[in-house]
């Protein structure tokens, strides 16, 4: 489908300040930023304030996206984008497809690809979306990518295959069956669904095993017809123990069987040995999600700054491939994924959403990340604009003409850092190497916006994001709303937040504070410059305690790491 970089550690410490506002009681955000062993270099390489600044309403955008995708009855050039087929072997009734380019020709057929399908799906039920009501139910028919009637027994990229050339083509479309499974658990078949795949995966764990009887996953894929790993002499995707890791220990939350525990601990002690960087593409940040998650639940010790490092890194297995830390042209473009090799620099919005999606909710389980991963994201949302071809000059895009799209809410492909003479210029594959689709319009990166639509809100302060860190960790246990908030700026700024109705206490992650107390529908809070706060919105009077180093109100965690004293 495509192609497939240091600032001195944070060491400031300071005092909270304490001071009314509207009558509510707030705090100033106070302590290192950065700890031993939680640096990322990659990110003091970015602009603490990205330029030109432009954040886009990711929220509105998904809703608009979805409006315009899932209609069948749309008329226009290339339309409709999403077709029903009125029968499919793996559930004995209709499913839909939606192609993954604008002016695919295979438009129509069975050849629909899950990386757009079911991702089109989750990004709609992320925002609140309803694909349930009406003539047809396209959670209910995402089922149709469970490759059940030939017996492989996955969801996989295609409606009747066995897989086995590429494993994230295999994998990937199985973490987005569960993520759309645990947002719509009334769906019972697709909660067997994950428990059985899981179950296929593991069995592919233990058949993948080097002559020590270690964990080996440097391969291409696993044939789940011989029950053999698959090397087919051209790459490996040693990140698919990633990809597994998350899928086994989703199911191990959700079903509690020993087996997948012990899988996902298997694929982690992988990664864990590894010297060089495994990323090949997508499945990397969602295993170090999971490494996260588990160093936090239940005390394992995988060397999380190692991992999340690979991830803002260059792949060893896959030369170039990594972050953009690069100004193209006029535009800061830091912090979104891809090659940073092919003529000069080749980013996804696929794989640029995909990881916003896996890495947000990590702060939850590492708060000493919180500054980081809140620079980042700032610098990544407002990049990942660029792949849209109404957010600069005509001149800068090489999409294909397309008059069908007024909201502007199919991207292109990816965004390169230049093409005939423009930089940077969104545009991608098929028009440059003319292999078959009309335009350059990517359907399968634009299904993913949902990612920066459910987590991505503005603020009052126009470069201060609120980041949801709830909406993407997906199977978490029992949480209060927790919102990750970055100051880009040289000075304090006072960042107004909405409350619920009912009285709550703020408590900040990063600096072990409580920074507002008893407040309801609105508050405010100070947040010094180039410093993060992981709010908690714990309700007023909670039952607080310590234990396993865990701070918990009324039994639930509010913050990991916090000691028992």
């Amino acid at each position: 489908m495509k192609l497939k970089t240091n600032l001195t550690k944070y060491l400031l410490l300071n005092l909270a300040l304490l001071f009314s506002f509207s009558g509510v009681c707030i705090s100033a955000n106070a302590r290192s930023q950065e700890g031993s062993g939680s640096d990322i270099p990659a990110v003091h390489q970015m602009p603490d304030l990205p330029t030109p600044l432009h954040i886009r309403d990711w929220n509105r955008l998904t809703r608009e996206y979805t409006k315009f995708v899932f209609r069948p009855d749309a008329v226009g050039e290339y339309l409709p984008l999403l077709w029903i087929l009125p029968h499919c072997d793996n559930t004995d009734a209709p499913c839909f497809g939606i192609c993954s380019y604008v002016g695919d020709g295979r438009q129509g057929s069975d050849s629909q690809e899950g990386v757009s399908s079911i991702a089109s799906v989750l990004s709609a039920v992320l925002v609140g979306e309803n694909l349930q009501s009406g003539k047809y139910d396209y959670v209910k028919m995402c089922e149709a990518y469970y490759n059940s009637h030939n017996g492989v027994n996955l969801v996989l990229n295609n409606l009747y295959t066995y897989g086995g050339g590429s494993f994230w083509y295999d994998i990937w479309p199985q973490v987005l069956f569960d993520e759309i499974s645990y947002e719509c658990p009334q769906y019972h078949s697709m909660k067997s669904i994950m428990r059985v795949s899981a179950l296929r995966w593991a069995d592919a764990c233990d058949a993948m095993k080097s002559a020590d009887g270690s964990e080996n996953f440097n391969h291409t894929a696993f044939d789940f017809n011989t029950m053999k790993p698959v090397d087919n002499g051209k790459w490996k995707e040693p990140d698919s123990a990633a990809g597994i890791s998350w899928i086994e220990y989703s199911a191990w939350l959700r079903f509690h069987n020993p087996r997948f525990l012990n899988s996902a601990k298997r694929c982690l002690q992988f990664l864990s040995v590894q010297t060089t960087n495994p990323y090949y593409e997508i499945l990397l940040p969602w295993g170090v999600m999971t490494a996260a998650k588990m160093n936090a639940e239940m005390g394992t010790n995988y060397p999380l700054n190692k991992m999340i490092n690979w991830c803002f890194g260059e792949s060893a297995i896959r030369p170039g491939w990594g972050m953009i830390l690069q100004r193209w042209g006029g535009y800061d473009c830091y912090g979104i994924i891809g090659s940073a090799t092919d003529r000069g620099g080749y980013a996804f919005g696929m794989d640029t959403f995909a990881q916003a999606g896996a890495l947000t909710p990590l702060v939850r389980y590492a708060p000493q990340y919180s500054a980081a991963i809140g620079k980042w994201m700032l610098n990544l949302v407002n990049a990942s604009r660029l792949f849209y071809t109404n957010q600069m000059p005509p001149n800068h895009n090489f999409g294909g003409e397309w008059k069908q799209d007024p909201g502007d809410v199919i991207a292109c492909e990816g965004l390169r850092r230049s093409w005939n003479g423009m930089s940077p210029c969104a545009t991608g594959d098929p028009l440059t190497y003319n292999w078959g689709p009309k335009t350059n319009l990517a359907v399968y990166g634009s299904a993913y916006c949902g990612m920066l639509g459910a987590i991505v809100r503005k603020t009052n302060v126009p470069a201060i994001l609120q980041l949801n860190c709830l909406k993407t960790d997906f199977f978490h246990e029992a949480a209060f709303p927790t919102y990750l908030y970055y100051n880009p700026y040289g000075t304090i700024e006072t960042v107004r937040i909405s409350l619920p109705k009912r009285r709550v206490n703020l408590y900040d992650a990063v600096t072990n504070k409580w920074i507002l107390r008893d407040a309801s529908k609105e508050g405010a809070f100070q947040l010094k410059g180039r410093q993060a706060c992981l709010l908690v919105l714990v309700p007023a009077g909670a039952h607080i305690t310590r234990k396993y180093g865990k701070l918990m109100g009324n039994g639930i965690v509010i913050a990991y790491g916090q000691g028992n004293s």
